[in-house]
């Protein structure tokens, strides 16, 4: 199902990190489901989506589950794979907030 596209922005970032942009005012109802869609490239480098996922005897954090119908990647925008049907128990490293 195609969603309808109620806000857009744009930019750079300088250098990797983690940011918090402010998208302003989106009306939603309760429980209403959305997605947050988002482009990222980075020059010279062909995987420019950050994740997570757990590695047996490295990762900390014991509750890292991602879940099918969580998180999606697509290389163009035209085909979309569930990532945890690409990478077990992963998620792309996005939140949103909401009031």
């Amino acid at each position: 199902m195609l969603g309808v596209l109620k806000t857009q922005k744009s930019g750079r970032f300088k250098s990797p990190g983690y940011y918090t942009i402010d998208i302003g005012e989106v009306p939603l109802t309760k429980g209403e489901k959305f997605s947050v869609v988002v482009e990222m490239t980075t020059k010279g480098y062909e995987y420019p989506i950050p994740l997570e996922r757990r590695i047996k005897k490295f990762t900390l954090k014991k509750n890292c589950k991602g879940k099918i119908g969580e998180s999606f990647v697509s290389h163009y925008g035209d085909y979309w794979f569930d990532l945890c049907s690409l990478i077990k128990n992963s998620n792309v490293c996005l939140k949103a907030f909401a009031k």
